[in-house]
């Protein structure tokens, strides 16, 4: 879209409208249908004067907005062409990290705040590059779902996650539950419930100390989504539906789809007993799915006032700063299992 004589505060309104008209759902079928958008935008002649250079520039503008998130706009600024550069580097070095033996997992507890033990856990993947030094997840796992290397890279965290597990249990420990994050992009392949069934017969680990972790999002597809996850329900694996209420949430999820726990997003704890709105959404969240008869984890608790307000609602599932940062193995065996 090129648009002459106007102010940057009116685009900026432009951009704006654009996207509350498109996030507006339509029905198709009966079934609810939403689209999202990102735009990046470009100024003439001050972000430039020749037609490659501002087609270019207007380009990592649309990056930019869509590492945001869906439904953003950003306006292009020098400092895009660097870190333009540094996602290049990372995304090159990305796909050389797992024969590398670059990656590596660290776990959070999942605590039981009545018995005050450790009822499962969450493994979560870690990056350590001799060039890049540690690169952040919110920086790499963007890169690579947009390649497609995640898939690689969830199937080496099944692997991790399985070998670990039997090492465990070779130790004659305790060993609970561990929850891994599938991606929505993996959650919709062919090839996922077999890569699951052969980490789990490979390392000879039962069905039900696995999780699967996923977002809102890896649901859209209606039919595609009840139909994997009744095959991960058939193999005995446990659902857990992340970040409840962040995104496009639909009550049929939960009335259509077998999942076993919702876990509560980190945004609504921090609210809690700060926000109004916050701490009556999360009271919302965890009565109707008690009503449900599903599970609650609430993540993010970092506070003693969130634990009491958790007690009173009768969820008894939390993970975050309270009682645990995410942990090495060793620290986990120390800490939970020895």
């Amino acid at each position: 879209m090129l648009i002459e004589n106007i102010t940057k505060e009116y685009v900026e309104e432009i951009a704006k409208s654009i996207l509350k008209n498109i996030s507006e759902y339509f029905v198709i079928e009966e079934e609810d249908v939403y689209l999202s958008a990102s735009i990046g935008i470009v100024m003439a002649p001050a972000d430039g004067e020749d037609e490659k250079i501002l087609f270019q520039r207007v380009d990592a503008a649309l990056e930019k907005a869509k590492e945001k998130g869906k439904g953003h706009y950003h306006f292009y600024c020098s400092g895009l062409d660097c870190e333009r550069e540094q996602r290049f580097i990372i995304e090159n070095q990305l796909h050389r990290a797992i024969e590398k033996n670059e990656f590596f997992l660290y776990y959070q507890p999942q605590i039981n705040i009545e018995t005050k033990k450790i009822a499962s856990m969450e493994a979560l993947i870690r990056w350590e590059n001799k060039e890049l030094g540690f690169v952040s997840p919110n920086q790499f796992i963007p890169l690579a779902e947009r390649t497609g290397f995640i898939i690689k890279l969830d199937e080496w965290v099944v692997n991790q996650v399985c070998q670990q597990l039997r090492e465990w249990l070779n130790k004659g420990y305790d060993v609970v539950p561990i929850a891994v994050n599938i991606s929505a992009r993996h959650f919709r392949s062919i090839t996922l419930i077999e890569m699951i069934t052969r980490a789990l017969n490979k390392y000879n680990v039962p069905t039900h100390l696995l999780a699967i972790e996923v977002t809102e999002g890896a649901l859209i597809h209606k039919d595609i989504s009840k139909r994997v996850l009744l095959q991960l329900k058939e193999q005995n694996l446990k659902i857990h539906l992340d970040d409840f209420g962040t995104g496009y949430s639909s009550l049929s999820y939960l009335k259509t789809y077998p999942i076993d726990t919702l876990k509560i997003d980190r945004s609504f704890m921090e609210g809690i007993h700060i926000d109004e709105r916050d701490t009556n959404i999360t009271a919302a969240i965890i009565h109707l799915a008690h009503t449900l008869e599903l599970n609650v984890i609430a993540e993010g608790v970092e506070k003693k006032e969130q634990i009491q307000f958790l007690k009173e609602k009768n969820v008894k599932l939390v993970q975050g700063y309270y009682y645990s940062r995410p942990l090495s193995k060793y620290d986990m065996e120390n800490m939970y299992y020895k």
